[in-house]
């Protein structure tokens, strides 16, 4: 078991060394295999030494600090953590770990015989101790995603030691976990997703939850192609009925707002197309095909990685989000009745119905496929793991998307994320 670790003295580390302790005393002779847990601390002095005094009487732990050269390999630090835990690990079956994880003796040889399954590696669910709302909304979110994809990240990994290369390891990259799952199945390595194993672990800091909402957002929103057309038509689906708010709320001052919008009409559209067509124009020079031997569906993913018309894809960024400003700010400034004749003399009938619902019952119809998709997915995830009440929180995880897609806008055009040391454009 691999345990990548940058952490603070205080009580989150307490906690971590209590469990490895304890971990390693339940490990006695009889345990069917043997068992290693290599602990790679990137933590400030006060915090490592606190950690190697905790851990110095234990028989199967080992507590290494990289050199200088080990930590600066790639700008994601928690990979350069993996590679040198890669290094020390005595043996082939690899369990990689954040550091909130508690996995016990009995969920370890419950997980063993499945590496015989995959000959790359598989993820699992986590079973947290404590359900506060951002655990709630968290899962909830993951029973989604998990139903419509078939597999989610939860920051943990288990794999075979050689199907992974070291030289071509990732290390750059912010999306950790699928970045090790991608360079698995590129290698030709059968991976999958073991839904009758829950991991355990601890609740993490509301901070965390909130930094993980933005950080996912943006590895979604500038991972690939399809991924972005995806998700900005879903974000705008999620900010309808904000704007339907919004609109309702502002309907006291409807005649001034008649007056703003009748001046702002003319110029909105043509800006909209000139948007639109830029769009268009930018994307063909943006996409790079990757043609790696991959299976399934890696095959043929399309991703930003083309450096050299960097100042396209922030344009292409920035398009992007000034067309939904700008039809945002259309759909405010423009009553539903109007917006809807408008369309009515645009579009046939049948389609104009469909967008009439649409419109006028848009916050029902977000609400209640994000129920219905959470408590599907909640039933054949997690039915034994969660709260039975967690799949109502699906809506809540549905708008926080939305807030975070936007700040993981912001963050891109300045940069990237910071993660750890450094901060990190790149998705995966």
């Amino acid at each position: 078991m691999i345990i990548p670790l940058l952490a603070e003295e205080g009580d989150e580390l307490k906690s971590l060394a209590d469990y490895i302790v304890g971990f390693d005393a339940a490990i006695d002779s009889d345990f069917p295999f043997p068992v290693q847990v290599v602990v790679v601390d990137q933590s400030d002095d006060s915090a490592a030494n606190y950690l190697d005094n905790r851990l110095s009487g234990t028989t199967r732990v080992l507590h290494y600090r990289p050199t200088e050269e080990e930590r600066k390999r790639g700008k994601n630090g928690k990979l350069n953590n993996v590679v040198a835990g890669l290094a020390l690990a005595k043996y082939d079956r690899i369990l990689l770990v954040d550091d909130h994880y508690r996995v016990s003796p009995e969920t370890l040889k419950e997980l063993y015989p499945y590496y015989d399954k995959y000959d790359g590696g598989f993820q699992m669910l986590p079973r947290f101790d404590t359900y506060p709302l951002g655990v709630l909304v968290d899962m909830a979110g993951a029973f989604v995603t998990c139903l419509l994809s078939g597999i989610q990240f939860f920051g943990h990994n288990a794999f075979w030691k050689n199907a992974v290369d070291i030289d071509t390891f990732p290390k750059d990259v912010l999306f950790d976990d699928f970045a090790i799952f991608r360079h698995i199945k590129r290698r030709g390595r059968a991976v999958g997703f073991v839904r009758r194993i829950a991991l355990e672990c601890t609740q993490s800091s509301d901070h965390k939850f909130l930094q993980q909402r933005v950080r996912y957002a943006y590895e979604n929103l500038f991972g690939g192609w399809k991924l972005q057309v995806s998700l900005l038509l879903c974000n705008w689906m999620v900010i309808l009925p904000v704007l339907q708010v919004i609109q309702n709320i502002l309907a006291p001052f409807q005649d001034t707002i008649t007056t703003i919008s009748k001046a702002l009409s003319p110029p909105l559209v043509p800006l909209s197309l000139m948007t639109l067509v830029c769009l268009v124009l930018a994307a063909p020079t943006l996409v790079k095909r990757k043609r790696a031997d991959v299976q399934g569906d890696m095959r043929g993913t399309v991703t930003f990685e083309n450096k050299k018309n960097k100042h396209l894809v922030i344009s292409f960024e920035v398009a992007g989000f000034v067309l939904q400003v700008i039809l945002a700010t259309w759909f405010i400034l423009t009553p539903a009745s109007s917006l809807l004749d408008q369309m009515n003399e645009v579009v046939p009938r049948a389609v104009f119905e469909i967008l009439e619902m649409i419109v006028t019952h848009s916050p029902i119809i977000v609400i209640t496929l994000s129920l219905l998709l959470g408590l599907i997915g909640q039933m054949v995830y997690g039915r034994k793991i969660v709260p039975p009440y967690t799949f109502i929180f699906s809506p809540v995880w549905l708008w926080s998307l939305t807030i975070a897609t936007l700040i993981a806008i912001v963050l891109q055009l300045r940069g990237g994320v910071r993660y750890g040391e450094e901060k990190i454009q790149r998705p995966y």
